[in-house]
């Protein structure tokens, strides 16, 4: 028993922390219901709300689940996929981290002065590997583009 008489349910340790929707099961008394990583938890809400999915180690259309989680079908992955992206992005910006997400060269995103910075460093160096890819034979291991040594100088 935790503080205020409140048992801590099992499933409760395999949400991942701030959410109520992201994990194994849910902790949300009702579908409105969500943590303080709301974005985060919007996303898995609606992707736990997918009607084709597999739960975890059971058999459904003569598939096997032998995970310890629900799987879903690639049509409700793709919002996944998408929202996976914005998550190796700098919150608040559009230019900074893996790819960027402005429509246009003068979007910018709430940090605009990081922004204008991260444009800059990105479209004016002609030698660039983008994060987590290979390159000159080089791999960047990081999230954000990786310059060569000309391009960083201040």
């Amino acid at each position: 028993m935790l503080k205020g008489g409140h048992k801590r349910a099992i499933a409760d340790w395999f949400l991942s922390p701030n959410t109520k929707w992201c994990g194994r099961g849910h902790s949300a008394e009702r579908y409105h219901h969500l943590g303080g990583a709301s974005r985060a938890d919007m996303c898995c809400r609606q992707h736990d709300y997918c009607k084709l999915n597999i739960p975890g180690m059971t058999t459904k259309w003569d598939l096997f689940n032998y995970r310890p989680y629900t799987i879903s079908h690639c049509s409700c992955d793709q919002r996944q996929r998408r929202d996976l992206s914005s998550m190796l992005r700098v919150p608040g910006t559009k230019w900074c981290g893996k790819g960027w997400s402005a429509r246009n060269y003068v979007e910018m995103g709430g940090l605009s002065k990081a922004d204008r910075c991260c444009r800059q460093h990105d479209l004016s160096c002609p030698f660039w590997i983008l994060g987590f890819e290979t390159k000159y034979q080089v791999f960047n291991w990081r999230v954000n583009t990786l310059m060569h040594c000309s391009c960083d100088e201040r």
